[in-house]
Parts: C-alpha cells; sequence; structure tokens
C-alpha cells in the first residue's frame, strides 16, 4: 500500500504530533455498521503501531500502518488530504472519495 499525504494534510498531522515517534494508524471501522464491508476508514495519532500491523509506503515524515485485512476494503494507492472547508481530513483513491469527513483521534 502507497499513501500520499498533501501539503495541507501533513500541515494539519504535524500541528497533531506530540512527539517524534508518533505513528498514524489508518483503521478501517466496522464495529457497529451491520456489516463488514460497510465501514468507517479513521486515522489515529498513537505512539506505537499494533502487532500484525503492516507499515505503508509513503511521502510522509511520520509513519503509517494499517491492518493488511482492511487492505481490500482500501486499496493499493490512497491519498490523504485536508478540507479547509470542512475542517476535516479525506480519503481518496485515484477512482473514488473514500471518506470526505475522515477523523484523526488522538490516543
Amino acid at each position: 500500500m502507497f499513501i500520499t499525504i498533501t501539503e495541507k494534510a501533513s500541515t494539519e498531522i504535524e500541528k497533531k504530533l506530540k512527539t517524534k515517534e508518533s505513528v498514524l494508524r489508518l483503521h478501517y471501522d466496522t464495529e457497529g455498521c451491520g456489516c463488514a464491508v460497510s465501514g468507517v476508514p479513521t486515522l489515529y495519532l498513537e505512539q506505537t503501531s499494533k502487532p500484525g500491523d503492516h507499515q505503508a509506503e509513503s511521502n510522509a515524515k511520520v509513519r503509517i500502518f494499517y491492518n493488511p485485512q482492511h487492505q481490500i476494503f482500501l486499496g493499493d494507492r490512497l491519498t490523504i488530504d485536508f478540507s479547509e472547508k470542512a475542517n476535516t481530513f479525506q480519503l481518496k483513491t485515484p477512482n473514488e472519495m473514500l471518506s470526505p469527513r475522515m477523523k484523526l483521534i488522538e490516543r
């Protein structure tokens, strides 16, 4: 998986980084959605990755991890952008918008 972080998104992520060791985790949350294929992509800012996570290739300064089981729902090439109008992150593929309002949750 390769994740491109736009300049706007990178600036917003850097504002929230507490330490240089912090990592981003791209999570596909299916809890309470009723079906495993109906999920909500969410970014978590954490101190460490989870066991079994894979590290995504990226242009970002921060390391990005994901659960390899979620890659089928997300794709191989992703872009994380930031919408100033909505004050939220966006997750896109070359063909579609996966999430126009993706949260970044600090843990």
